[in-house]
């Protein structure tokens, strides 16, 4: 195929495309379920629940996000085919949460800014020499060495993970699931729970592995490669300071929710089973974890020649909570 064609055949797609992710973004977010776009607790309006009335006009904002999604479909086409519409539907999912926060507040704001500096993220370590191999290396199936690990325990790993992701028989579950109002429903939560955790798991993936195939570094260094490889990675990279210091700056937000969350699970468990008050739970969890905390802060510097059976501290944790 000659490139005048080729880049033919790209535009005409992204125009397709384009208009059906401009118009279906306005479509689907006028069609959402009322009880989504309305916080926990309250009635939705009079408005959300007339399915006739437009929440987002179709004039003139389908022709915008038409043209948006055209221009960016054309671009990232141009750029490499093979990750263009997986960066596009990113964009369109960012897009609709960003409506809901601005027309109904009901996305965190730090939310927000948060996914679009995951998405900057994104498209910069995409753009660094070699990174499509990284993409490669992180999306695309190798069935020869899922064989050689064995079918069942590579669908066994990834129900692993799946169940920690979402901590699935943590208790987190469980325990904001009871704090839920009645009005809310099951399904809906766990789409937008599911579908968030995926979406940003997707992405951060998009960042790691391209910049670290980019750079020449190994990406499968395991529970170390945030701290020892990805450090190696922003010192080599070009604006690495300014990319490295977004992204640790996205992993504390990520992180402290995580404590956020975990640790209401045992507030909660503490506190029904010791029948004590809020107060007294905070402080000695708290305390507790802060004890427990101490191998994870130690185990890459002080503690980093403690090894058993070859796995460092940080390994064996991983380990633990993963099996």
């Amino acid at each position: 195929m000659t490139l005048p064609l080729q880049i033919l055949i790209t535009c005409a797609v992204a125009i397709v495309l384009g208009v059906i992710l401009g118009s279906g973004a306005v479509y689907v977010f006028n069609r959402i379920p009322a009880a989504w776009l309305t916080d926990y607790g309250e009635e939705p309006s009079e408005e959300l629940k007339d399915t006739s009335s437009q929440r987002v006009k179709s004039v003139p904002w389908k022709y915008v996000f038409t043209g948006l999604f055209i221009a960016l479909g054309i671009y990232m086409g141009v750029r490499d085919i093979s990750i263009a519409l997986p960066v596009v539907i990113a964009l369109w999912l960012l897009l609709l949460m960003s409506i809901a926060d601005i027309k109904y507040m009901i996305v965190p704001d730090q939310l927000i800014m948060l996914l679009v500096l995951l998405t900057a993220m994104v498209l910069y370590s995409l753009s660094l020499p070699g990174a499509m191999e990284g993409v490669k290396y992180y999306l695309y199936p190798d069935f020869g060495r899922m064989q050689e690990a064995g079918i069942i325990n590579v669908i066994w790993d990834a129900l692993n993970q799946a169940f920690f992701t979402l901590s699935v028989g943590q208790g987190c579950l469980l325990a904001l699931g009871s704090y839920s109002s009645r009005k809310r429903t099951i399904l809906g939560e766990s789409l937008w729970i599911v579908g968030t955790d995926t979406f940003v798991a997707l992405m951060a993936g998009l960042i790691i592995f391209p910049a670290c195939i980019s750079m020449g570094l190994k990406p499968d260094a395991g529970p170390s490669l945030l701290f020892n490889t990805m450090l190696t990675v922003f010192a080599k990279m070009e604006y690495g300071l300014l990319v490295g210091t977004a992204f640790f700056l996205f992993m504390f937000f990520a992180a402290i929710t995580s404590v956020i969350t975990v640790f209401e699970s045992a507030l909660a468990g503490y506190a029904d089973f010791f029948g004590s008050s809020r107060r007294s739970s905070v402080i000695i969890n708290t305390l507790l974890i802060m004890l427990l905390s101490v191998p994870c802060v130690l185990g890459f510097n002080v503690w980093s020649d403690v090894t058993l059976m070859n796995w460092n501290i940080l390994e064996i944790e991983d380990f633990i909570e993963s099996n």
